[in-house]
């Protein structure tokens, strides 16, 4: 079990790509966004620290994703130091 809980935030899609394949399930960029800020909220309320990995995502561009929704290699590791960065400093 774990001694802390820590919150990972979702990472953001570009709906043009996502939606593109026209099969399983659609995403659209306004709620992923909106999930995320609720998340956040509901965090913030019980002293739950947050790993904001929308922003820092987000702010890496748009050409970042192998397919729809997951991350070129270079994005992946960008993301994994975030997260050890975080956890080193704690």
């Amino acid at each position: 079990m774990a001694n802390k809980i820590i919150w990972v935030g979702l990472t953001p899609i570009i709906d043009e790509i996502h939606n593109s394949r026209k099969e399983g399930v659609l995403r659209y960029s306004e709620d992923v966004h909106a999930y995320d800020i609720a998340a956040k909220e509901i965090m913030a309320q019980y002293n739950i620290p947050c790993i904001d990995m929308y922003i820092f995502t987000k702010n890496l561009g748009t050409d970042i994703y192998l397919n729809h929704v997951h991350f070129k290699k270079e994005i992946s590791e960008l993301q994994a130091t975030l997260i050890a960065d975080y956890l080193n400093s704690v």
